[in-house]
């Protein structure tokens, strides 16, 4: 694969997906969403090569059992995956069963289906991230194990304070990944080539100078030359984007056996959320580190 494996973090996103949908399922919030959704200035083809990809990692008989489901019952659902997402690794989640069988008994078989079609996802990737990480050496493979730990407690934490400390922990092990031995980040660089750049190449130093600083608003303390670190994060996000474009247009699509409808409905919500997340996060945050470049420039008539 060129790509280090994003699948780590699917379900991760698809959990906080189905928890936003649900606390936001109220009108004026909704709104607010659908607002930002729509008002979203995205690349098109990288949105449409990061729809594609997340499309293709669901189970499309899956798909089929969630949109052949009533609007009610798969709110009933989501209702239930936020309660099971730390069952989500037991045979039968308890508390989220438990909940449809009470209030949405005919959605139950289909709810069985889909929990488990989640249970052997993650034993995917959890066999995957052990097995990428045999022929690690020390200096990487901790570090990744910690990764995996923190980011695991992350989607499970509903306290602010150790949502802060987990996303240091992680940012924090990233970091020693970035200041690992030369030889021991050539070894990353050749397993997943698609890293080489950020642990090797010519993103490495940037790469640091953007976790140390992340480090510091995890722990909310300031951090100088802000400038320099918008510079690194435009100049890594550019990189990032032009990597991810090879990717997509290289890589070769599965098959796909799904109806028309559903196909459109599954591409349009995974647009909006797309959309979403860009608008809150991206963009916001684009403007951000251009307007601190911006002032650089009028200070600095050598800045490019």
């Amino acid at each position: 694969m060129k790509i280090v494996s994003l699948t780590l973090v699917v379900l991760a996103i698809f959990v906080a997906c189905i928890h936003a949908r649900y606390t936001f399922n109220s009108g004026s919030q909704l709104s607010l969403l659908r607002s930002l959704s729509s008002n979203s200035n995205s690349d098109p083809k990288l949105k449409e090569g990061v729809i594609n990809w997340i499309k293709d990692q669901f189970d499309q008989e899956l798909v089929k059992t969630w949109y052949g489901l009533s609007t009610t019952e798969r709110m009933c659902i989501q209702r239930g995956l936020v309660l099971a997402k730390k069952q989500i690794e037991e045979q039968h989640p308890t508390e989220a069963m438990e909940f449809i069988e009470n209030y949405c008994p005919s959605a139950a078989d289909a709810a069985k289906k889909l929990y488990q079609g989640l249970r052997e996802y993650v034993k995917k990737v959890k066999s995957w991230s052990e097995s990428f990480l045999e022929d690690m050496p020390e200096s990487i493979r901790v570090p990744m194990e910690k990764i995996n730990k923190r980011s695991k407690w992350l989607t499970l934490s509903n306290d602010k304070d150790h949502e802060d400390e987990n996303l240091y922990q992680i940012f924090d092990a990233f970091d020693e990944i970035l200041n690992a031995p030369e030889e021991d980040r050539e070894v990353l660089a050749n397993k997943h080539a698609f890293l080489a750049p950020f642990v090797t190449g010519n993103l490495h130093s940037d790469s640091i100078k953007i976790v140390q600083a992340f480090k510091k608003i995890a722990r909310k303390e300031t951090f100088e030359n802000s400038v320099e670190f918008a510079k690194a994060l435009k100049n890594w996000l550019k990189v990032t984007k032009i990597e991810l474009m090879d990717y997509f247009e290289s890589r070769t699509r599965p098959e796909t056996n799904l109806p028309d409808d559903i196909d459109r409905k599954f591409t349009e919500e995974i647009g909006m959320l797309y959309d979403i997340v860009y608008a809150m996060y991206a963009a916001p945050f684009s403007t951000l580190f251009e307007r601190d470049i911006s002032a650089e420039v009028e200070s600095n008539d050598d800045f490019e």
